[in-house]
């Protein structure tokens, strides 16, 4: 990408995935902890927004920056939720930690869809004046 110029710049995208998958499975290699692959391969997402970042950065184009930062954030989001989710269910400390945890989010959501927490806007036409 970099010796062949601006018109070049989307082999970022391939190439950062490459590199990112490769430091994955140098990670895997040294740690001995293959069952995060279970959840890994969300990072690809997050290594394809790497790749529209540089191509943005390299070609000078401020939206594909952007788009390059948004499709991160849901790769990381990604990594966090399934991470979280897979290390729990495989793990030895999660016979009641899960649980416990699906329970406080339903009761969550419960209490804020209900209004007691941060209350519900106004919807009434009250303040309308009269049709006739």
């Amino acid at each position: 990408m970099f010796t062949g110029g601006k018109q070049t710049a989307g082999f970022a995208i391939p190439g950062s995935i490459i590199s990112g998958i490769g430091l994955v499975m140098l990670f895997q290699n040294i740690t001995h902890h293959w069952e995060s692959m279970s959840y890994f391969w969300t990072l690809i997402i997050t290594f394809v927004g790497v790749g529209i970042y540089v191509m943005g950065w390299y070609g000078g184009d401020e939206n594909q920056k952007h788009s390059g930062l948004r499709v991160m954030k849901i790769g990381v989001i990604m990594f966090v939720i399934f991470g979280a989710f897979f290390e729990m269910i495989f793990s030895s400390f999660s016979n009641m930690l899960f649980p416990i945890l699906l329970i406080v989010l339903g009761a969550y959501l419960v209490v804020t869809r209900s209004g007691l927490i941060g209350g519900k806007k106004d919807d009434s036409t009250d303040s309308l004046p009269p049709v006739s």
